[in-house]
């Protein structure tokens, strides 16, 4: 018969990126963002922070970013299989996302001059 010592908590993100080959219209990202707050109304633990190994449902959010690429960026240029994170897709450091200073869930649209993309890390 063991007894608990102390859990083992392995924070691990998820994250993925979508590669759209049309400009993104500036009437568009107000869509999605509105689109994913809509979503997000369903699943308060992604606009949730976390608190250790709690889920404080205070609704602070998740982290909506637009950015562009510089001037000759093209979708031609992202590799086939891109480096985790930046700079398509924003992952939180995880010991912040666990002292609730991070948000749970990031959405980062970015701009190239043929193209755009979605990233997404929680």
């Amino acid at each position: 018969n063991g007894h608990l010592l102390r859990p083992i908590m392995k924070v691990t993100n998820l994250d993925f990126v979508y590669v759209f080959d049309q400009p993104l219209a500036a009437n568009q990202v107000e869509k999605i963002k509105d689109s994913l707050q809509q979503v997000l109304g369903h699943y308060p633990t992604l606009t949730a922070r976390m608190q250790g190994n709690q889920v404080l449902l205070n609704n602070q959010g998740a982290a909506f970013t637009v950015q562009s690429m510089p001037k000759g960026s093209s979708i031609q240029d992202i590799p086939e299989d891109p480096p985790t994170g930046k700079p398509y897709c924003y992952i939180p450091n995880p010991s912040e996302q666990i002292e609730g200073k991070a948000p749970v869930l990031t959405v980062t649209i970015t701009r190239l001059d043929d193209g755009w993309t979605l990233g997404v890390a929680m």
